[in-house]
């Protein structure tokens, strides 16, 4: 009687500490959303919960001084040579770039592993959450963004059934994850326009879509399509844009949206359409399988 109930005692314990283990292993992430952009919270190397930007439209882990030292002073780091005016530019603000460095970043309990940007007062630290992998399942390889229940998880193949959803070929993955397709728009007057080209799947893109000037403009000009000011989640003037009451990329529509024409890209601004912002898969879920080169999406 006395082994059996040590037994039963020991079996408990081990289920009890397993169930703290999955509790304690951070592989799924809690979204809140802000002014068109989500945050998280996570220990970053171990550190207490941090308040973190989700991305995927940057090429890099951005962090500023203070939080760079206070979080990664611990582990090993290359540091890269860089210019003088090295910087991340965007419509809005140009941030210095102080530091490189390349290694690997420890996110709750997902790994990241790449360039770590170390930059001038930010006010967020900035992941690109498509770079993280799980080190402790290699097959939980599918990165599936819930915009129903604001949830981000890194999955099992076998737990998302992907049969009844569109996908985007993914032509480049690194530093951030470029898909083909095309892109049909018309206004309230008529006019209409067609692009078929790259696309970048930005999840701090507060808009539903940013289209770039270089590869989009002179299209845009000559079908007439009339340029507004346009503005950003906090109501601020940041540049052009156009009002599209018809929007289709892929197999997903948007009627009756505003659409941004972003000056500033990273380096391959020639060959990109536009930035496709969550918005654009509101309530819907996208997963990205990075092995397979896909986008899935509803």
């Amino acid at each position: 009687m006395r082994s059996l109930i040590t037994k039963v005692l020991f079996s408990f314990l081990l289920l009890t500490l397993s169930a703290d283990f999955i509790a304690n292993a951070q592989t799924s992430f809690v979204l809140t959303k802000e002014k068109g952009h989500y945050y998280t919270e996570a220990a970053i190397n171990g550190s207490p919960i941090m308040r973190i930007m989700v991305e995927t439209g940057v090429p890099a882990v951005i962090v500023d001084e203070e939080n760079f030292h206070k979080l990664c002073s611990s582990i090993r780091l290359e540091e890269l040579a860089i210019a003088n005016d090295a910087s991340l530019d965007s419509d809005r603000r140009s941030l210095r770039i102080k530091q490189i460095f390349r290694g690997e970043v420890a996110i709750g309990d997902l790994l990241y592993k790449g360039h770590i940007y170390v930059v001038e007062a930010h006010n967020h630290i900035v992941v690109p959450f498509h770079r993280l992998i799980n080190t402790q399942d290699s097959t939980a390889i599918l990165i599936r963004f819930n915009f129903k229940t604001n949830c981000i998880d890194f999955v099992k193949s076998k737990m998302v059934n992907l049969t009844d959803m569109h996908f985007f070929p993914i032509v480049q993955y690194v530093p951030m994850p470029i898909f083909e397709s095309t892109l049909e728009l018309s206004d309230a007057d008529g006019h209409s326009a067609e692009f078929k080209g790259k696309f970048v799947f930005d999840l701090g893109n507060a808009s539903h879509l940013f289209m770039c000037r270089k590869s989009t403009l002179p299209t845009l000009k000559r079908n007439k399509f009339k340029l507004h000011p346009s503005m950003n989640a906090s109501g601020n003037i940041i540049g052009t844009g156009i009002f599209a009451g018809f929007c289709k990329i892929g197999s997903r529509k948007k009627n009756g949206i505003s659409i941004g024409i972003t000056k500033k890209s990273w380096d391959f601004e020639n060959d990109i359409i536009a930035y496709v912002g969550p918005s654009f898969f509101n309530k819907s879920i996208v997963v990205i399988d990075p092995e397979q080169g896909k986008i899935y999406y509803k």
